[in-house]
């Protein structure tokens, strides 16, 4: 890969980076809303908070993976200099 491309790649990584974050924020606090919210206790109210747990955690390991790659990027970056 040249300068370029890797420059690139990780701007795009930092970009998704960024939405993941964001969609992480608006996913916990939803989580939060719906366990305070949990006065009659339903199986809706209980399958949402574990999906939106699960998305969690799904979303929260994808960052940490994107931010593995942004460094081996930088990494490849200070080689090729």
């Amino acid at each position: 890969m040249n300068e370029k491309q890797i420059n690139k790649s990780i701007e795009n990584n930092i970009e998704l980076r960024k939405n993941l974050w964001a969609t992480t924020i608006v996913l916990t606090g939803g989580i939060i809303t719906i366990l305070f919210n949990l006065n009659p206790i339903s199986l809706l109210k209980i399958v949402l908070l574990a999906i939106g747990v699960g998305l969690d955690v799904i979303f929260i390991s994808s960052i940490i993976d994107i931010n593995k790659d942004i460094h081996k990027l930088i990494g490849k970056l200070g080689e090729n200099l």
